[in-house]
């Protein structure tokens, strides 16, 4: 029984320093996997900071967008602002033009009858001096 016991024995050491063995083995990974969570996590670091310009410049183009789209649809709606005065200045002109068209009408009525007045005064003025120069030898 003493051997059967020392069999034992020895078997049990041997599982055991089989076990120490493992357990350093995966001390030993545990460790190697901490040095590669700690570069990965500086990796990772490095790269974040890396992105930091990327991203300044990506803000400073959408910036640059809403800037440039904010400006467009101020000229736009200048533009239709304009657009709108020119229509109305335009309706207005064609009230004035439709307004004025008989009082320019009337204007050149009156000409013409004070182009024929004149014309029948010369001729009257001509005729009255002929008859007073003719009442004038008798």
């Amino acid at each position: 029984e003493v051997v059967r016991c020392n069999l034992e024995f020895q078997a049990s050491d041997a599982e055991v320093r089989s076990v120490r063995q493992n357990v350093e083995m995966l001390d030993a990974l545990k460790g190697e996997a901490a040095a590669l969570l700690k570069q990965l996590n500086a990796s990772l670091e490095e790269e974040r900071r890396a992105l930091i310009p990327f991203r300044q410049r990506e803000a400073h183009q959408k910036s640059l967008h809403i800037d440039g789209r904010n400006a467009f649809d101020e000229a736009d709606r200048k533009l239709v602002e304009m657009e709108q005065d020119l229509a109305a200045y335009d309706a207005g002109r064609a009230d004035a033009e439709a307004a004025e068209h008989p009082l320019l009408e009337n204007e050149v009525r009156l000409r013409e009858q004070r182009t024929n007045l004149n014309e029948r005064d010369d001729v009257l003025w001509g005729e009255g001096g002929s008859f007073l120069q003719a009442t004038a030898r008798s």
